[in-house]
């Protein structure tokens, strides 16, 4: 779909149109992607919950090797330094069909987004001139990485019930919405349970096994203090790939030992990739 509509506006005259825009630049947000591709196409959760290291396997290095693909075809060359405003700005500036994005995007793009003219599309009046859609899946089904933002109060608060009270009342509509979507029956429907989960008002459906994707978190509880070592490594070496510095397998293969390295742990089956 990326490559025809590239194809479709450039033919048109618009010659820096791109199909695709992420978020491949020395951040998080990369963490996240490179593990739901690798994810969706079997090739493990980077650190499994048995401690075994998930990286050096055929599926995360065919993963891999499409994703760097894409920069320089469907994605501008210069992707693999985007952060979440880069690729947001290509984007929203009318130069890219799809934006990998997250949850909290979609308020910020209907509420007060600067399109072309400068003007958001609530101004507009029609928020029908985007859509939003879950992330494709590989062989193994869709793969969806937990994020999210956390409210905490300070150990060393002076005022650690009022604090408490913030952010109670700060949560007040989530936890109103999360209360009326428990309340209400699922549907019949096979495809309503595949909708992405900023629209999915259907929790049940997780529960009863219907849903229609994977929902993953990233190895930070079971890597514990040493996740943000682990993080940049694995950032390192999938930027590395998508660089063309390296190639897949020769990347993977350096980045089981230094996980191991870092966290003790032992390798998960080696890989066979020729």
């Amino acid at each position: 779909m990326a490559t025809r509509i590239q194809a479709g506006e450039r033919a048109k005259g618009d010659k820096g149109f791109w199909g695709y825009v992420w978020q491949g630049g020395v951040n998080e947000d990369l963490t996240c992607s490179g593990l739901e591709w690798q994810l969706s196409d079997g090739g493990g959760r980077i650190i499994e919950d048995d401690k075994t290291i998930s990286v050096n396997n055929p599926n995360v290095i065919r993963a891999w090797q499409r994703a760097a693909r894409w920069v320089g075809s469907i994605s501008p060359p210069g992707v693999t330094a985007y952060g979440l405003w880069d690729a947001q700005n290509v984007w929203g500036s009318g130069n890219a069909a799809f934006l990998r994005g997250w949850q909290a995007d979609y308020s910020v793009i209907t509420h007060g987004w600067p399109f072309k003219g400068s003007e958001s599309l609530k101004n507009r009046g029609n928020v029908a001139e985007i859509g939003v859609t879950s992330v494709p899946g590989g062989p193994s089904g869709r793969a969806d990485t937990l994020g999210g933002n956390g409210l905490a109060i300070s150990r060393s608060s002076a005022h650690p019930r009022e604090s408490l009270e913030l952010v109670r009342y700060l949560l007040r509509k989530d936890v109103d919405l999360m209360h009326a979507n428990e309340r209400s029956g699922p549907p019949q429907a096979v495809e309503f349970y595949e909708l992405p989960t900023m629209l999915d008002p259907y929790p049940q459906a997780a529960k009863s096994g219907q849903g229609g994707g994977v929902l993953a978190a990233r190895p930070s509880v079971i890597a514990g203090d040493k996740y943000e070592e682990v993080s940049r490594a694995y950032i390192r070496a999938v930027r590395s790939v998508l660089t063309r510095e390296k190639i897949a397998s020769v990347a993977a293969a350096e980045l089981e030992k230094e996980l191991i390295r870092i966290t003790g742990f032992r390798p998960g089956p080696p890989s066979k990739l020729n």
